[in-house]
């Protein structure tokens, strides 16, 4: 027999448009507020050769281009940017967008375990960490990898919280995509 849980149901269908809003909340806060409260110039780094070959392997459709320790699928959002945006404000903008997919992973992991306010909270709190903050200014994967596992975590705790099919399918599949985001 379940035990009753003190807290009030839990939906996915109406706990993901309020983690996509976390999301790009907080991916475009990072970016455009609170990255200057941690730089004070450019950042980038030192494997940035390796992440505008990938993206040029992608482009040009030269897979002998790909660098061997990175895996490919961080790279398909800004290699889809890049006749638009160019090589570094394509890998920027995934930046963004990953940044923001670890907010809404945050915020998936703080509502299921605790309640709304808690994801909201955990989502928010990303922005007083350094690091994360500025993940959404460097050209990198990094943002998109991250942003693949928090949404991984938020879909397990889900998972765990509801024991639903659906939630430990979506769980799974997000795992996997995890998995498949760092070669490493």
């Amino acid at each position: 027999m379940r035990a009753s849980s003190p807290l009030p149901d839990w939906r996915l269908r109406t706990e993901l448009p309020l983690a996509v809003l976390c999301g790009v909340f907080v991916g475009l806060a990072a970016f455009w507020w609170f990255a200057p409260f941690h730089l004070s110039g450019a950042v980038t780094t030192d494997d940035v050769f390796d992440y505008c070959a990938g993206l040029t392997a992608l482009v040009q459709d030269r897979p002998e281009l790909w660098p061997r320790n990175r895996a490919m699928l961080p790279a398909i959002l800004p290699a889809a940017l890049v006749p638009e945006l160019g090589t570094l404000d394509a890998l920027l903008a995934g930046a963004v967008v990953g940044t923001g997919a670890c907010g809404a992973g945050l915020y998936l992991w703080g509502s299921a375990l605790s309640g709304r306010t808690a994801g909201a909270a955990a989502s928010l709190a990303m922005l007083t960490m350094g690091p994360m903050v500025i993940q959404s200014r460097m050209p990198s994967f990094y943002a998109s990898i991250n942003g693949a596992m928090m949404l991984a975590a938020g879909l397990t705790a889900a998972a765990v919280r509801t024991g639903r099919p659906l939630h430990h399918a979506a769980a799974g599949v997000a795992i996997g995509v995890a998995l498949l985001c760092d070669a490493r």
